[in-house]
């Protein structure tokens, strides 16, 4: 991929300057699939196709201004409205024709031990879609061997829109060694333009908090049957990584996209991450300046 090697010269580049700055620090070679990666590269490359890694590391944000965002695509004609029905706050999506149903999608992971998980992820751009990182790298089990998403799924029996597989698989090395829950998104390379059909979101990142605003949460969870589900809440705090919220969700709504309508539109401000567990709410991984413009590279 063109943009892929664009981003490999930066790292080659960078490296001897880390290693100036640190005489620790080694470069691993790229094609020693049993070398770890060091803190000289920012993200993990796996083609599934080939098998092959790439290490490669990015620039820093430079924090020259207050925000920005990216535009999404949406084919279709307007916008379907959502509303708050039920104790627990999920309304049933039963029409993905309108976006931004159709830009979401259920993602279905096999692992090398033969075991399957679910999860959501989202169109970016054409033949790029954005996930959660533990949808498709697990520390026990390692990389899936081979993702499909389903974007637009109705129901187990029914996808308008067909299918796209994984190629390659874009994850940060402090989520791969050390399970960073800021860490904990990933960047998926398509064998289609299936958003040139279905549509993709753009999305924003600003220094201002997100705190008492409003956002909602679309996915597929796990105990909905393949149905796609969405719950509106408000972000009860914000820090520079993490947006917490009372937006109800369940395991399989990993990797959905947390939306909030800004003035220009919907648009995507993190990537659903987290259940409750011991803490006092949902929470999910902020879209910052360096992981906007990372993202911002993948498109053509």
């Amino acid at each position: 991929m063109k943009l892929f090697k664009y981003r490999k010269r930066i790292c080659l580049a960078l490296v001897p300057l880390l290693l100036l700055a640190n005489p620790a620090i080694t470069a691993k070679a790229v094609n020693d699939s049993h070398l770890e990666t060091t803190t000289a590269y920012d993200y993990e490359s796996q083609n599934l196709e080939t098998g092959e890694k790439e290490y490669y590391s990015v620039p820093m944000a430079l924090g020259l201004s207050d925000g920005g965002y990216s535009e999404g695509h949406f084919p279709q004609t307007g916008i379907q409205n959502h509303s708050i029905i039920g104790e627990d706050n999920r309304q049933h999506i039963t029409d993905t024709s309108f976006a931004p149903w159709s830009c979401i999608a259920l993602l279905e992971s096999t692992f090398a031990d033969g075991s399957v998980s679910y999860g959501t992820a989202f169109m970016y751009w054409s033949d790029i879609a954005l996930t959660a990182g533990h949808t498709v790298y697990k520390p026990s089990k390692g990389y899936a061997t081979s993702i499909t998403i389903w974007p637009g799924r109705l129901s187990a029996n029914n996808a308008p829109y067909g299918s796209a597989a994984v190629k390659t698989i874009h994850i940060s090395t402090q989520y791969k060694n050390y399970q960073s829950t800021s860490e904990d998104y990933a960047v998926l390379e398509l064998d289609s333009n299936i958003g040139d059909t279905v549509g993709y979101f753009g999305t924003t990142w600003r220094s201002d908090g997100y705190t008492n605003q409003t956002a909602f949460i679309s996915g597929y969870p796990g105990d909905k049957l393949k149905q796609q589900w969405i719950a509106t809440g408000t972000i009860s705090r914000s820090d520079l990584y993490m947006l917490y919220y009372n937006i109800d969700t369940m395991p399989g709504d990993s990797g959905a996209p947390i939306i909030w309508n800004a003035s220009y539109g919907h648009t995507v401000i993190g990537i659903h991450t987290r259940g409750i567990g011991t803490s006092t709410a949902n929470s999910g991984v902020r879209i910052t300046e360096s992981l906007f413009n990372w993202f911002q590279s993948f498109r053509d």
